[in-house]
């Protein structure tokens, strides 16, 4: 449409510089109220690198994707029973004398 401009002195913007500081005590409490389809946007995202894949067809970027939620349930399941886990490897895997 058109463009946005303001008149007026910048002291007088109170929106002008960031609201709250980042890694304030205040951004803090806000980060912690993400949702929890925004934390799994940002794993999606930034730790399993959705977006490193250069992928034309639809059909390889869902294959992606669908892996990514595996390793997410993985990764959600292993940090639950992680003991339990160690306690079986001992059962599976016995020390061979």
């Amino acid at each position: 449409m058109g463009h946005f401009t303001t008149n007026g002195h910048k002291n007088n913007r109170v929106r002008f510089g960031l609201m709250n500081p980042p890694f304030g005590v205040d951004w803090k409490l806000i980060y912690k109220r993400r949702t929890s389809s925004e934390r799994t946007n940002k794993r999606q995202k930034i730790d399993y690198k959705l977006k490193s894949g250069r992928h034309r067809s639809t059909k390889m970027w869902y294959i992606r994707i669908y892996g990514i939620m595996m390793c997410q349930h993985i990764d959600a399941w292993y940090s639950h029973q992680k003991e339990e886990l160690l306690e079986l490897k001992h059962v599976i895997f016995p020390k061979v004398a």
